[in-house]
């Protein structure tokens, strides 16, 4: 369950009449906190129904939150770039909602789906692999001009 909690670890010998403890740690904080990243990768240019031009820029916003976040990149198809970048892992990078990228595509008339995923560092089932991911998709179609 969420939430901010106190565990003290407790060493004892197993006997056949119960236990005995042999000794106690101190008291440890745990914070438990199995919040996702949530987030959006949309364009702003281009028509309705997500048709784009082959060579024409793909203009649009992204935003996500990641209570601890890891670090945040674009997943873009072969044959296209985009800015920014992405992979900082300062959560003064951005990404604040309205936060404007731009994909140029080069590649042959099809459908493709472009991703934005924002990781988080808190652990997950004991474990940091798998993280607390999220992958966002933003899926369009290539025509010709």
């Amino acid at each position: 369950m969420d939430g901010l909690w106190q565990i003290q670890l407790e060493v004892a010998t197993l006997t056949s009449t119960g236990y005995n403890r042999e000794a106690l740690s101190p008291w440890y904080n745990v914070l438990v906190n199995n919040v996702y990243p949530i987030g959006d990768m949309y364009p702003t240019s281009g028509s309705n129904c997500g048709d784009f031009g082959i060579g024409t820029p793909i203009k649009g916003n992204f935003w996500f939150k990641a209570q601890y976040l890891a670090r945040w990149s674009f997943l873009i198809p072969y044959g296209f770039t985009i800015t920014p970048a992405g992979g900082n892992s300062n959560p003064g990078v951005p990404g604040p909602p309205g936060s404007p990228w731009t994909m140029i595509p080069n590649t042959i008339p099809c459908g493709y789906v472009a991703w934005l995923h924002v990781q988080d560092l808190t652990i997950l089932n004991s474990l940091y692999d798998p993280p607390m991911e999220k992958y966002l998709p933003f899926s369009f179609c290539l025509r010709r001009s």
